[in-house]
């Protein structure tokens, strides 16, 4: 009998397959990620993750492409633009790909979107790849632009007990943490952390690409080590202008 994760013995996986345990390459496969923001984090997170397994994918975005966009938004081309970014995301990733399994949505992740999408019957999704398996973890990849929409997936996390993978961009910076089951954003940024402004539009490209790494490195810590990253209870901030990172102890 096969185990689960002969998945990443494909030669594909070959350059990185010995770096992870068997522990990690098992709950990395097992694991359901559901994605909320295909722009510009999104676009470099989720390719970098499918790179590295043929995961299970849940994205959501209830956006359209626009040519702004395109300054950072790596899974798109100008003859995309107008079409919904989630069901781009998913044609474009099978097509790196072709093992994972993914659905995109088209709205805004939050409790309400959730709940109807997972306790109403099958239906055919706006897009999406092979049928996934039942998943053993689910986690939260945070790749928002508002601490209002951040506030809006907390719950799901909790009632999952599911880890959020934070990742924020702005102007020149970025910055990045996790919050393990047990904590939540106002343990990182405050009890008023929803009243915080919406992240401003202008933004070099490079931002999000090393931000995204950063998220897909603790995704990785967290498949090693479920109780514990690099970044749990530390806010690592990227100086884009200086090319200085600095970690930031919140818990």
């Amino acid at each position: 009998m096969s185990k689960p994760t002969d998945a990443l013995r494909n030669e594909r996986y070959l350059r990185h397959y010995e770096l992870l345990s068997e522990n990690a390459r098992h709950r990395l496969l097992s694991t359901r990620f559901i994605v909320a923001g295909a722009g510009g984090l999104g676009c470099h997170l989720l390719e970098l993750l499918v790179r590295i397994a043929p995961v299970q994918l849940e994205i959501w975005d209830p956006a359209v492409l626009d040519a702004p966009d395109l300054n950072r938004q790596a899974l798109y081309t100008p003859q995309d633009l107008g079409q919904p970014k989630a069901t781009l995301a998913v044609e474009r990733l099978t097509a790196i790909n072709p093992g994972i399994q993914a659905v995109a949505h088209v709205r805004a992740l939050n409790v309400t979107a959730y709940n109807e999408q997972h306790q109403s019957p099958p239906h055919a999704p706006q897009g999406s790849s092979a049928a996934a398996p039942q998943a053993a973890h689910s986690a939260l990849l945070d790749c928002l632009d508002s601490f209002v929409a951040r506030a809006g997936i907390e719950p799901i996390a909790q009632a999952l007990a599911a880890p959020i993978f934070h990742g924020g961009v702005e102007l020149w910076y970025g910055q990045s943490t996790t919050l393990l089951p047990g904590c939540g954003y106002s343990d990182a940024f405050g009890p008023d952390f929803a009243a915080r402004a919406p992240a401003a539009k202008p933004i070099l490209p490079h931002i999000p690409a090393l931000i995204a790494s950063l998220q897909v490195a603790e995704i990785l810590a967290w498949c090693e080590s479920p109780d514990s990253t690099p970044l749990s209870g530390v806010l690592c901030v990227y100086d884009g202008r200086r090319h200085r990172l600095d970690h930031i102890q919140w818990r």
